[in-house]
């Protein structure tokens, strides 16, 4: 299995999300899940690495991340799978086909991973304006029918 990497814009991201959800009141003290995920993002900044391995985290600020990544998309697949017809990475969301096969049992970290590697990568089918504004569609709630 190949290293889990956990990438500071992620974990950037998962801050401000604490932060929305947990505020810091009349007190100055941040909430503990910002305070772990802090601390590695604080770490990161002062050695001037973009990523560190999942095990560098420790056992909060991987509960604090993972609770995090649970509110995201989970899977990047926009339903055109390449990997079907041979290829090794599929061309529609940019996975490959071990990552696909194995990503239901992949944990929360282990997805962001894939998920920051195919974003940063940005040349599959799902980042082109045509997928980009058809998953925007589809995300926009509709109003309901009246029947």
């Amino acid at each position: 299995m190949s290293k889990v990497f956990v990438y500071l814009s992620d974990l950037e991201a998962a801050i401000n999300w604490w932060r929305a959800d947990r505020p810091t009141e009349k007190t100055a003290q941040l909430a503990p899940q910002v305070n772990a995920l802090a601390n590695v993002y604080g770490q990161m900044i002062t050695q001037g690495v973009c990523y560190v391995e999942e095990s560098a985290l420790t056992m909060e600020a991987k509960v604090a991340f993972e609770r995090w990544a649970s509110t995201l998309p989970d899977s990047p697949c926009i339903a055109i799978c390449s990997t079907s017809v041979g290829d090794c990475i599929c061309t529609g969301c940019g996975r490959s086909f071990d990552e696909i096969t194995r990503w239901t049992v992949m944990s929360l970290t282990e997805k962001r991973s894939v998920w920051n590697r195919i974003t940063n990568e940005g040349t599959w089918l799902r980042f082109t304006p045509a997928y980009a504004d058809r998953l925007i569609e589809s995300t926009i709630k509709k109003p309901a029918r009246n029947s």
